[in-house]
């Protein structure tokens, strides 16, 4: 007596209608071929046809009886199975291995037919065609109800949708979108944004919980051109893209919202913002580097003003810590400088830093002088190809027309390798300069460092220190769990490294500095120093 399992699988928007899990198992139980069948169980996932990594109950399945225990697993339709090709066959393959065959009783596959393969592709390709025929009428159904105002999507904070009295043709009531209790706080926002004097991550804080946001959206919320009552369309089937304006009402004006979009420019284009206090003599750049040494999380910059009129500068643990610390920026200043010093290069040590950084720039140069030799050996070739061809010719082995278009092909193809191998030999020849400028930077870093701009620090400090690093409170020594590869080599030779400290607080001459993703961000790092002496 045969003995089988049903699979059932439908859609959410298929729950309803003629796929639904109760019609697919009333099909198989009242199918003839099943009677006198022992049926051992039924498994059902309601998930889309060409999603294959999230059904737990065919996963359930195979794990069940992978020891034996049925002969089939039936399903009421091939395309039950799933609408792609590939990964259907994957699971008959897959359940196949531990000697259960998964076929339907309505279109039944006889698998000792060496033809199977081709019929059941039939079935699967039908159903995949399907799918992709379902979605491009439901992405042009989106994209008609877009384009006559009528925005699709999920209503973004100040909108909802509400049911009209007008009906469609199918009987369903209409929906609109109209502005609800939050409309006057999504303009508030956009207000406050527009002044210039809020970030958006400050934002956020105040009203990201009351706008049900989170980070990213919130971030993308100051971007939607729906507050303005318009759609924007993207290219679509030769169609270009467009504006179109929207049926709802909009929340916020076209000149509020293109005053948030100045300023949201404004803010992305300063990069990190290592601003000056009022009346301050200390550049707080080390925001974005400096980390807390219990969370990990970015210390932020802090004034604070005395009843003696003093000004008293910090960095920041965030609010949030429950072990908040405060420390004196010059204090923060200093450790980093006695850090810094711990990576110039020793004179003795030049010449291997040479050998070393002229090695790396090699690695890097290395395919331009694949391509250089590349471009070299086509020159060559098509001086030999026109000294043949002029013989060909004045043998008179080929006719003056085809003499002349494959004269002009080939001198052009020559023409345009030497164009591309003069400015290739101008690229190779600023190898040599950005070489002196790493060893200057290297011989003194502490100097440079001090007399660069604050952006340019924070830039250095990051190229330095890839993940950041944090103060020591017990010691005022940086911790940091990784280090940029060629000041981790320095680090490891110096003599008197005593002011870096790894992630375990340990010094660095007795536990080099190997934490985070060495090989990973090291190799990123190194290349980013050679950026930075570019810039």
């Amino acid at each position: 007596m045969k003995r089988f399992a049903k699979y059932t699988r439908c859609s959410t928007e298929e729950q309803g209608q003629k796929f639904s899990h109760k019609y697919q198992k009333f099909g198989l139980d009242q199918h003839p071929m099943v009677r006198g069948w022992v049926c051992v169980g039924t498994y059902s996932d309601t998930v889309s046809g060409r999603t294959f990594d999230q059904r737990p109950d065919l996963d359930k399945c195979y794990e069940q009886f992978k020891a034996g225990g049925i002969d089939f697993l039936l399903v009421y339709r091939w395309d039950r199975l799933g609408r792609d090709v590939g990964e259907a066959f994957r699971q008959v393959s897959r359940f196949q291995n531990i000697g259960v065959e998964i076929n339907c009783p309505d279109s039944w596959i006889d698998f000792g037919d060496a033809n199977w393969p081709i019929l059941l592709g039939v079935y699967f390709g039908s159903a995949q065609a399907e799918s992709i025929k379902i979605s491009e009428r439901t992405k042009a159904g989106i994209y008609q109800s877009n384009l006559s105002g009528s925005f699709t999507g999920k209503c973004p904070p100040g909108y909802k949708r509400i049911f009209t009295e007008e009906t469609r043709s199918n009987g369903k009531r209409v929906k609109i979108i109209v502005q609800d209790e939050k409309a006057e706080l999504v303009r508030e926002v956009f207000e406050l944004y527009a002044t210039g004097d809020y970030g958006k991550e400050e934002l956020r804080r105040m009203y990201g919980r009351r706008l049900s946001l989170g980070r990213s959206q919130f971030t993308d919320f100051f971007h939607s051109p729906l507050y303005i009552g318009e759609i924007h369309l993207k290219p679509y089937k030769g169609q270009p893209a467009r504006v179109v304006t929207a049926q709802h009402e909009p929340i916020i004006s076209r000149a509020l919202w293109e005053k948030v979009q100045q300023v949201a420019e404004g803010k992305a284009n300063k990069g990190p913002r290592t601003f000056k206090a009022e009346g301050s003599q200390y550049e707080y750049y080390l925001k974005g580097v400096l980390t807390c040494i219990y969370s990990g999380k970015p210390m932020t910059a802090y004034s604070k003003k005395k009843k003696s009129g003093a000004i008293y500068h910090y960095y920041q643990t965030p609010s949030i810590e429950p072990t908040r610390q405060l420390f004196p920026v010059h204090h923060v200043h200093q450790s980093v400088h006695k850090a810094l010093g711990e990576f110039e290069i020793r004179q003795e040590k030049y010449l291997a830093y040479q050998k070393k950084m002229r090695e790396e720039l090699d690695k890097r140069l290395g395919k331009l002088q694949q391509e250089r030799k590349r471009l070299i050996e086509t020159i060559e070739a098509s001086e030999r190809r026109l000294i043949n061809l002029k013989t060909e010719y004045l043998d008179q082995l080929i006719p003056a027309s085809e003499y002349r278009e494959l004269k002009d092909h080939i001198v052009r193809t020559e023409r345009e390798a030497k164009q591309k191998l003069e400015a290739m030999n101008i690229q190779l020849a600023k190898r040599d300069d950005i070489l002196s400028k790493a060893l200057e930077m290297l011989k003194d870093f502490r100097a440079i460092f001090r007399s660069a701009t604050p952006d340019y620090k924070n830039k250095m400090l990051r190229v330095l220190f890839p993940e950041g690093f944090s103060i020591d409170p017990d010691t005022g020594k940086v911790r940091t769990p990784v280090l940029n590869e060629i000041a981790c080599t320095m680090a490891r030779k110096s003599e008197v490294c005593e002011w870096i400290l790894d992630d375990q607080g340990k010094p660095f001459a007795e536990n080099p500095v190997l934490g985070g993703q060495p090989d990973k961000v090291r190799t990123i790092q190194h290349a980013e120093l050679f950026r930075l002496l570019a810039s």
